[in-house]
């Protein structure tokens, strides 16, 4: 802090005194920002505001003149006037004193024994001790910072611990959801929604309370590597920001390591839960790899997938801070799946509603989500059986789709070990180049007659086109392809691959 008029007049050895006035400011309250030595008539234009100016006055001889400078002093901002006597006058002048005391400028006299230099001597000396002491604050308030990380403490810490440097509560949202806070924080936003709620009911609800309660937070982005739009948000006002920059490198660096263990271990049980699911383990041996990602084999669970149209980046590293602990996530077959346990909490444990968590979770990226759920079912084979549902119930491209009945048709479109689609491949590759070359519409004069379970006057209706037209067409799909519509077996081949085509 910058030294103040008092503490300059109270050290003894400058023998500085302060001429007394009826209505002078307290100087315990005037800072000074440094010293000004001049003789100039009119100093204000190389004053910068907040110096104390001092003066010998040798060319003060009137007292318009001696006015004057006051005046400008007082113009250029000065803090105070120190006015050294012995040399040009015995004393300070009387015209002096009152136009000091009528702008309410402090004047104080310097005796002839006191340097000027030594005023500016000390005053730099105070400025530089001033630095120091800064410099050790922000040094210890870095040490600080970065032991709340290391020794475990994670987010929360180190905002309690910025708290106290910056005078202001804080917290950290990634993609729109609140990370962590510091403990002033949580009560701040409380209040905050409080007051909204009472003004305005429908206000509150969003899902993320910094929506509802933003005014009075200033806002420092955190630049962690990602698409995740991180920031650092600090109550206003601030006692000090100096320590801010730090602690957004510190925040940056702990959200992108967070980010890769999510990614690392989600990748991992995916693993797992890929050998449980289409692996075919059962028994004892699926029982113990569900125990190694943490699930109970004797417990019923269910499965949320989410699908992405920005690939694994969102999914993997996606932070979900309001789902359960006992919830186990993974990334499957490029999805996310949220495996959630049945422990009798319907807001915990339904599928439906951690769908729709998982929902409120993601509305605020960047990307497209389509999210699947699947029943609640016990052992390795009843998760088998809910992650096929959740993944059927995706085919409906809704933003949270439910579960149906599965197919015989969906499970082997989608098994792994078979080879459906190279086969429908083989199958509609020549439909294709005659559609192509020839504009026949084979494959839609195909998927409508076997959608219309072989009505061929339905299949006229719909194209417009007469029903010996569709008959040819059908001979077409006949010969390009060697599998007869007319044939039951053949026909069954035709409508997988057609599936199998609307899949991939």
């Amino acid at each position: 802090m910058a030294l103040t008029l008092a503490q300059l007049l109270a050290v003894p050895d400058l023998g500085l005194t302060l001429v007394p006035t009826l209505d002078g400011a307290d100087p315990a309250t005037i800072r000074l920002a440094w010293a000004a030595v001049t003789e100039q008539l009119d100093p204000a234009e190389f004053l910068t505001g907040g110096e104390v100016l001092l003066t010998t006055g040798t060319r003060l001889r009137t007292t318009a003149l001696q006015r004057n400078f006051v005046l400008s002093a007082h113009r250029g901002a000065a803090a105070a006037l120190g006015f050294g006597v012995g040399l040009g006058h015995n004393d300070v002048p009387a015209a002096l004193r009152s136009a000091a005391a009528e702008v309410r400028l402090p004047l104080f006299e310097v005796p002839y024994e006191t340097a000027f230099a030594a005023i500016s001597r000390l005053m730099a000396e105070d400025l530089a001790a001033d630095h120091v002491a800064g410099i050790q604050q922000l040094l210890t308030g870095h040490q600080k910072l970065s032991a709340a990380l290391l020794r475990g403490g994670g987010i929360n810490a180190l905002l309690d611990v910025l708290e106290k440097y910056v005078g202001g509560a804080a917290r950290v949202e990634q993609y729109g959801i609140e990370l962590g806070a510091s403990s002033l924080a949580s009560t701040a936003i409380d209040r905050e929604l409080s007051e909204t709620q009472d003004s305005d009911d429908s206000s509150v609800g969003t899902g993320n309370p910094a929506q509802s309660a933003q005014s009075g937070w200033s806002d420092w982005p955190i630049a962690s590597g990602l698409r995740d739009r991180a920031s650092l948000f600090i109550r206003e006002p601030l006692t000090s920001r100096d320590l801010v920059p730090y602690a957004q490198s510190l925040l940056g660096l702990e959200l992108s390591n967070q980010a890769r263990l999510r990614r690392t271990s989600r990748i991992a049980a995916g693993q797992v839960l890929d050998d449980i699911i289409h692996g075919g383990l059962h028994g004892h041996d699926a029982s113990l790899r569900m125990q190694s990602i943490g699930l109970d084999a004797m417990q019923e669970h269910s499965v949320v997938l989410v699908q992405s149209d920005q690939g694994l980046a969102p999914l993997a590293e996606m932070p979900l801070p309001t789902l359960s602990d006992r919830i186990t996530t993974a990334i499957l077959d490029d999805r996310l799946a949220v495996i959630v346990p049945a422990d009798g909490s319907p807001s915990r444990s339904e599928p439906r509603a951690v769908a729709q968590q998982v929902a409120r979770l993601f509305k605020n990226t960047a990307s497209e989500f389509t999210i699947g759920f699947g029943r609640t079912y016990p052992d390795a084979s009843g998760l088998r059986l809910s992650y096929y549902e959740a993944r059927e119930s995706l085919r409906s491209m809704l933003p949270i789709n439910e579960p149906s009945r599965l197919s015989l048709t969906s499970l082997l479109l989608t098994a792994k070990d078979v080879p459906l689609m190279d086969l429908a491949r083989e199958i509609l590759e020549p439909l294709e180049f005659a559609d192509s070359q020839q504009n026949g519409e084979l494959i839609e004069t195909l998927r409508r007659f076997l959608h219309s379970s072989g009505e061929i006057g339905q299949v006229a209706r719909e194209l417009g086109i007469h029903r010996n037209t569709v008959r040819y067409r059908l001979q077409r799909v006949a010969d390009l392809t060697g599998y007869s519509p007319a044939n039951m077996q053949d026909r069954v081949q035709l409508w997988l691959a057609l599936e199998a085509r609307e899949l991939s």
